[in-house]
């Protein structure tokens, strides 16, 4: 009996999920720029401050290739290497090089 009701529960997602409409009405078209002017912060920087080298990386950094999970912030950055551990699970490993 308990598998009828999760067949049943099962047809009844896919059922209402088939007659499911997105609301377009506040989409905006997308607009041609000529030209961008970026005055906020640069991502990555130098510390001057320390004797160490020191690689400052801010939230800009983290969010330019940032899609699914940490790894892929760093995609972007050199001195980080996130290379994959595991093919089946996706599972990958994150190395400060020289840091």
């Amino acid at each position: 009996m308990t598998s009828h009701k999760k067949y049943l529960g099962l047809a009844l997602l896919l059922a209402f999920s088939a007659f499911a409409q997105v609301d377009t009405s506040n989409i905006q078209m997308f607009e041609t720029l000529d030209e961008v002017e970026i005055d906020r912060d640069p991502g990555v920087r130098l510390s001057k401050k320390s004797v160490l080298s020191k690689e400052l990386i801010s939230e800009v950094e983290l969010r330019k290739a940032a899609c699914c999970d940490l790894s892929e912030s760093f995609e972007t950055n050199a001195s980080i290497s996130a290379s994959f551990t595991d093919a089946v699970t996706g599972t990958r490993q994150i190395r400060l090089l020289g840091l």
